[in-house]
């Protein structure tokens, strides 16, 4: 299945996922670009030129089209906290943006926590070596 904004409808779809509703309410274009983006950062971030679209149901491992999907969600919910703390940030400050500058940084995470879930998994043992 491709990577695009109907898989990420599917993926969204309201009787299977918390976030349908946030996923819904934006605009497909504004989906459509987020996917782009997001699909393009994952692959920076596993080191891959194309991504597997095998992977789709829940026990498959990897899951690149859910980690696409997470990833885009939060970009577009990054990009809009981060324009109300701007907001927040110069009308707290009567206009001067320089002063409240911690106001306004955000997180220098880059890839979502919801789909580095999707990407990494934890070792499930541990060895302990003496040496």
């Amino acid at each position: 299945m491709a990577i695009d904004l109907d898989g990420a409808n599917v993926y969204f779809g309201s009787s299977v996922h918390t976030k349908s509703e946030e996923w819904t309410r934006l605009l497909a274009t504004r989906r459509t670009a987020a996917i782009a983006h997001a699909k393009a950062m994952i692959e920076l971030f596993i080191g891959e030129e194309t991504l597997d679209t095998t992977t789709t149901s829940s026990a498959d491992f990897p899951r690149y089209d859910a980690a696409v999907y997470e990833q885009a969600l939060w970009l577009l919910q990054k990009q809009a906290r981060e324009a109300e703390n701007r907001i927040t940030a110069l009308k707290s400050t009567g206009g001067s943006f320089a002063k409240n500058i911690a106001a306004v940084a955000e997180s220098e995470r880059t890839i979502a926590p919801d789909a580095i879930k999707f990407l990494v998994t934890a070792p499930r043992t541990i060895r302990l070596v003496r040496g």
